[in-house]
């Protein structure tokens, strides 16, 4: 399977388990295009998909937008180009 085969899936698997709901997930997509503005959009969505199904399985959902944001967040730290971006500070 495909890395883009393999992130399609994710993002199917988190649409179904709702992890966060459409308002919650575009306000985090415009939140970290801001703060990452060197990675691009197709890189932000990308790692925030993978943040979003990681968290799929999860029970309690009320502190998930700010999970997903974390590791989202530390996702694009690690990318290359990070060091262009405004936010630094911790997860």
């Amino acid at each position: 399977m495909s890395n883009l085969e393999e992130l399609h899936e994710e993002a199917l698997a988190a649409d179904r388990a709702q992890v966060l709901d459409n308002a919650d997930r575009r306000a985090l997509r415009e939140a970290l295009r801001r703060e990452f503005p060197g990675q691009g959009p197709a890189v932000v969505d990308e790692e925030l998909t993978r943040a979003i199904a990681r968290f799929s399985g999860s029970r309690v959902s009320a502190f998930l937008p700010i999970l997903v944001g974390r590791a989202a967040r530390a996702a694009l730290r690690s990318r290359p180009g990070s060091a262009l971006d405004i936010h630094k500070g911790p997860v």
